[in-house]
């Protein structure tokens, strides 16, 4: 048994080794790298290192979509070359067996039938993931005839909004500083994401991943707030909806989902937008306004700053156990 990651790119779903995979970080913004590959889309300054980030998209010569928020980037080392990749989503780690990977069909009449990019396909919860090949991803020459990265660049980000851009270019910033345990000693990791009009920050730790909410199957006899559950790769997950909890209204959609847990709990809370994971001081963690409503300061710990307003740092170990949100109905 081996172990992969799991990911999309878009609706495709793949996997890759995960004892390749060093780091995975939200997209930054990229740099021109001139007379690269074509699926060569840019470069990062990652603590002092530059790494090419490749578009899998391009690599199979497709046409590249534009950058999301939500795109992330996962690092790759095969031997003594690191390359990152451009991915949609990232999830789970899961077990392999050599022989549950099934070997795609082959076209002999395919002029680049050496250059095929995937190992094999392997069924995992009924659903069948691409086993990247790294070695061919890697190394195999470009089948493209393009040679200049920087329209592949502009393409990624000329439709990004202003303050989008903004947060493209402060991932970058943050990605370029060197290395320092002492100053990184107390840094924490906090989720921004958008609930109607109102910010907030939930700590990493207690994150899982990130989803869209495509489809969900509402439960008879809850409470509002108990959306429905919902199919996560085969787990059944159960929606939450914490606006009641915060009094905010439930009039508007909400099309992404935060997993979010405390002990062995583990729920789907819909949010407006995810818009980014951020790496913040402790010193830099402020009070919580002597305005702040009375229910922010039962379930919020604080405030930090971002994007020049301040987002209130959701307690969600309290939020699910201090029992506002059970459901003790008897039907």
């Amino acid at each position: 048994m081996s172990d992969y990651l799991l990911f999309n790119l878009n609706s495709t779903p793949y996997a890759v080794a995960a004892n390749a995979v060093t780091e995975i970080f939200w997209l930054p913004e990229l740099s021109v790298i001139e007379e690269a590959p074509s699926y060569i889309i840019g470069m990062i300054n990652l603590r002092g290192q530059v790494l090419p980030v490749m578009s899998l998209e391009k690599r199979f010569q497709h046409r590249q979509s534009p950058a999301l928020l939500t795109d992330r980037i996962i690092v790759l080392q095969l031997d003594d070359v690191f390359i990152g990749i451009l991915v949609s989503e990232t999830h789970d780690v899961v077990q392999i067996a050599p022989s549950d990977i099934e070997p795609v069909p082959r076209y002999t009449g395919h002029p680049d039938n050496t250059k095929y990019f995937i190992a094999g396909e392997a069924k995992i919860n009924e659903k069948l993931w691409l086993v990247l090949d790294l070695t061919t991803l890697i190394n195999a020459p470009d089948l493209s005839k393009t040679t200049v990265a920087e329209s592949a660049v502009i393409d990624l980000f000329q439709n990004s909004p202003a303050d989008e851009r903004k947060i493209f270019q402060q991932r970058s910033k943050l990605l370029s500083q060197a290395s320092d345990s002492q100053s990184n000693v107390n840094l924490e990791a906090f989720a921004i994401v958008k609930l109607d009009e109102e910010f907030y920050a939930i700590a990493m730790d207690q994150v899982r991943e990130f989803c869209l909410l495509k489809q969900f199957t509402p439960i008879p006899c809850c409470p509002r707030h108990i959306m429905g559950n919902m199919n996560l790769r085969g787990d059944i997950l159960t929606l939450v909806d914490i606006r009641p909890v915060l009094s905010l209204s439930l009039e508007s959609t909400l099309p992404e989902v935060m997993v979010v847990g405390a002990d062995e709990l583990w729920v789907g809370i819909p949010v407006s937008c995810v818009l980014d994971v951020i790496y913040i001081n402790t010193s830099e963690i402020h009070l919580l306004p002597a305005s702040a409503h009375e229910i922010n300061k039962e379930y919020c710990t604080g405030a930090i700053e971002y994007n020049n307003q301040l987002s209130s740092i959701l307690d969600i170990k309290t939020l699910l156990s201090n029992g506002a949100l059970e459901v003790n109905e008897v039907v």
